[in-house]
């Protein structure tokens, strides 16, 4: 799949950060978006599925104890409120 512009999450122009020039992403990525999960102790490829869970890729198992996440390529982690 090609992530185009019209394909990213809307921006949170309200919660930027501090220094009011970084806008905050969506906390949670589009239902079915393959990203980088992290949990206690391990992360994996998964993605936030329709129900509102996180979910493995590869196995389609639920992820318990999700810490946070980040886009594939993107290093700042974006934790789960």
């Amino acid at each position: 799949m090609t992530n185009t512009m019209q394909d990213r999450p809307e921006i949170d122009h309200a919660g930027s950060t501090d220094n009011g020039k970084m806008p905050r992403l969506a906390a949670f990525p589009r239902p079915g978006e393959h990203v980088i999960v992290q949990c206690k102790g391990f992360r994996c490829l998964g993605y936030h599925d329709a129900a509102g869970k996180w979910r493995n890729v590869r196995t389609t198992q639920e992820l318990i104890g999700v810490k946070g996440w980040h886009r594939i390529g993107d290093d700042a982690l974006t934790p789960i409120p």
